[in-house]
């Protein structure tokens, strides 16, 4: 579940006050055919309902599947407590058409299709069968494409999304079937546009930050198992200056090891 709230200032003075909620599952299938390779398939079935007031009044809600993102990668083992993994990602819209009601933002998915590189360095200070201690740091740039965006804007004008590059540091815990994870979270949204006919409208780049903390436990069936069932409860609160953004998510789910 995360709820989002902001403030748009719009020109003349008027203002819209915008509060989303968005609830729902994250779908995620992997396949690692070897100790280095890895692919997975991301997805999510979600209901958001957004609300503003001000200038402009709505109230609207939209269920459905949220983008397709397929990623996979290659893992380096450098040594035995150093890890570097190389992927690449790209997103596709489940849903394409834009309403009117989605003027400041769209209900459940980006309708827009993207591609992006990252990298992940990660090093363990603690690494034994009941104990382990790891910190990761990783860097991802995704590039989202231009796309007409009518009937909002003009049938001859587009919108250029940009790209959003984020950092992400973290620190993760286990105690033999318990795990603990804090992450700090910025992410930096740049070259954003309104593509009209004959001028171009720039959005100014910003930044938004995010920390998070999350506890897993693992449950073993028997020693003689094969599966593992993985539960997790996490906690992910987010702030950004720009438009006075304020966001708070939190999440429960469980996940089969085969």
């Amino acid at each position: 579940m995360e709820t989002r709230s902001r403030t748009i200032d719009l020109p003349a003075g008027a203002c819209v006050r915008e509060k989303n909620i968005i609830g729902g599952s994250i779908f995620n299938v992997q396949y690692i055919p070897s100790k280095s390779w890895w692919f997975e398939v991301t997805t999510g079935l979600e209901k958001e309902h957004t609300r503003a007031k001000g200038t402009f009044e709505a109230n609207k809600s939209r269920f459905g599947f949220d983008d397709i993102v397929l990623a996979g990668g290659h893992r380096f083992f450098i040594t035995d407590d150093w890890q570097f993994v190389l992927y690449g990602l790209a997103g596709f819209p489940t849903r394409y058409k834009v309403t009117p009601e989605e003027v400041y933002t769209t209900l459940v998915g980006t309708r827009f299709f993207s591609a992006g590189v990252g990298g992940e360095l990660s090093y363990s200070f603690i690494n034994s069968m009941e104990t382990m201690l790891i910190g990761t740091l990783q860097a991802r740039f995704l590039h989202f494409f231009s796309r007409q965006w009518f009937p909002v804007l003009p049938c001859d004008a587009k919108i250029q999304p940009g790209n959003v590059t984020d950092a992400l540091l973290s620190l993760k815990y286990r105690h033999k079937k318990n795990i603990v994870e804090l992450i700090y979270n910025p992410t930096f949204f740049t070259n954003q546009a309104f593509l009209l006919k004959d001028s171009t409208v720039e959005v100014p780049a910003f930044v938004r930050h995010s920390v998070s903390i999350s506890f897993a436990h693992v449950f073993v069936p028997s020693s003689q198992a094969k599966t593992m069932v993985v539960v997790e409860v996490g906690l992910n609160p987010g702030w950004s200056k720009f438009f006075k953004t304020r966001l708070f998510a939190y999440w429960a789910d469980f996940g089969l090891v085969f």
